[in-house]
């Protein structure tokens, strides 16, 4: 039976394949504890979503599908594992299965509009953060604040925490990968720029001092 945490997430996928893998793929034989599925074995998951309409014959589809799952929070990676590579004789983790008991249930259960006092989940931002590879997980007030702002004047929509929280993490994410990141190498005492550009340390500074006082004499 799934939990009422599982089932809103998977009103939010995107395709009923990705659900049918989850509900009958996955979730059937995962461990009740740990939440841990058998490993994966790609041939069998095919065969229990393929329809008269829709073939699965290669791990890689099987992939994508699972990509909607991680988007929702319903699956958890391991540190060494990547869903842009084979997953076969991996095990995956059902975070949903276990939390029945835990306050997760709630965040996704009551929908609400946006509103002034909203804040994200801590805990929660934390692993969604750690899921979509956010590196950066701090944020101000500020950055709060315009997310209120933006949803605020969207007064039709109506989101649980969990989705709130999913929408914040998610534009973070984008924003952090719109900032310019600098390229530096550092050659002896120098930093060099991606644009060749070379950066005069302190240390080097001084050195360059002294050696004109000398000249100088």
């Amino acid at each position: 039976m799934l939990t009422d945490a599982e089932y809103a997430a998977l009103l939010e996928v995107d395709s009923n394949a990705a659900r049918s893998l989850y509900v009958l793929g996955l979730r059937p034989n995962a461990h009740a504890v740990t939440g841990a599925t058998q490993p994966i074995h790609y041939p069998s998951l095919c065969k229990i979503i393929n329809t008269k309409d829709e073939k699965f014959t290669q791990g890689r589809q099987i992939n994508r599908l699972l990509k909607q799952l991680l988007k929702q929070g319903l699956i958890k990676l391991g540190t060494d594992q990547d869903i842009e590579y084979s997953l076969r004789d991996q095990r995956l983790v059902l975070p949903m299965m276990i939390v029945a008991n835990e306050p997760y249930t709630e965040l996704h259960t009551k929908r609400f509009g946006m509103h002034m006092q909203w804040l994200p989940d801590e805990r929660l931002f934390s692993e969604l953060a750690q899921i979509v590879g956010l590196l950066d997980k701090n944020y101000t007030q500020e950055d709060v604040g315009d997310f209120i702002s933006y949803w605020m004047g969207r007064v039709d929509k109506q989101f649980s925490q969990f989705q709130w929280t999913q929408k914040f993490v998610l534009l973070r994410k984008t924003k952090m990968s719109q900032q310019p990141q600098a390229t530096t190498q550092t050659v002896g005492y120098q930093t060099v720029t991606q644009n060749g550009k070379i950066q005069v340390d302190d240390k080097t500074k001084a050195f360059i001092e002294r050696y004109k006082d000398k000249s100088a004499k």
